[in-house]
């Protein structure tokens, strides 16, 4: 099964992976798809391509890229926070700084994650998060 297409007798979390650069958001499917098996991930390359995915498939957990082409992670993800708020949202960024931290969470991220951590600790953010 492609990663784009929806098997609707599956009932496992939906994922969505936006992420512009190739390599990278492989390699985030790939973590997702072996650690939640059941589980759908759809994949986004900017910004508004993660908005209009989000609104069709409506995911229970987005992994949001900060610096997005076009409409930035943080944009896109106010604009889906409003209209789907049970959506979790993961920002994702390579930089440590608090301040997009604030940021992430003022536009209604759940939680904050720098890539070079995401090895260690995205598995459980997820966990926690489809625990909710």
């Amino acid at each position: 099964m492609k990663r784009t297409e929806m098997d609707y007798q599956n009932k496992g979390p939906i994922f969505l992976i936006a992420e512009e650069h190739d390599m990278f958001r492989t390699r985030l499917c790939d973590l997702v798809a072996t650690h939640f098996p059941n589980s759908h991930v759809i994949e986004a390359n900017s910004g508004s391509r993660a908005l209009v995915k989000a609104l069709v498939y409506h995911p229970d957990v987005i992994l949001m890229e900060l610096a997005l082409p076009g409409m930035g992670g943080l944009e896109t993800t106010r604009l889906i926070k409003k209209i789907l708020a049970e959506s979790h949202v993961v920002i994702m960024t390579m930089t440590e700084d608090p301040l997009y931290d604030t940021a992430a969470v003022s536009v209604g991220a759940n939680s904050y994650i720098v890539k070079n951590r995401i090895g260690a600790d995205l598995v459980p953010i997820l966990t926690d998060l489809l625990a909710a």
